[in-house]
């Protein structure tokens, strides 16, 4: 729920903004705050991820294959902000926020239905 919420506001932001700033500084500013928070958070629950020569190590949190699929979600998650940044400018808020959150509900259903979780 708080996804959708936080959601809602970034689009009316988004929004609200128009053409007065440009896309890539929206996009931006998105990612640096996210990434400080992340940084943050990793730091105060297990700062031995930042021990990058321990990659592929049975004692590294993640594995290589892991942190490629991480580096893929990151370029997507990147594009996927960078679009709605511009769609913003063209489509209403409302639109583009059901769009945008359909890929929650198949990923439920597809969970719920697929995976029998």
């Amino acid at each position: 729920m708080s996804f959708s919420v936080i959601s809602a506001l970034n689009f009316m932001a988004m929004r609200e903004m128009g053409h007065c700033v440009h896309s890539s500084v929206k996009t931006f500013y998105f990612g640096f705050l996210s990434t400080s928070f992340t940084v943050l958070y990793i730091i105060a629950v297990d700062p031995g991820t930042f021990e990058l020569w321990n990659i592929g190590t049975s004692s590294y949190p993640i594995t290589v294959n892991q942190g490629i699929a991480c580096l893929f979600i990151g370029f997507f998650s990147w594009a996927s902000q960078e679009s709605l940044s511009l769609a913003m400018t063209v489509v209403k808020s409302g639109t583009t926020a059901v769009f945008f959150n359909l890929g929650l509900v198949i990923s439920f259903v597809l969970d719920a239905t697929y995976f029998n979780r």
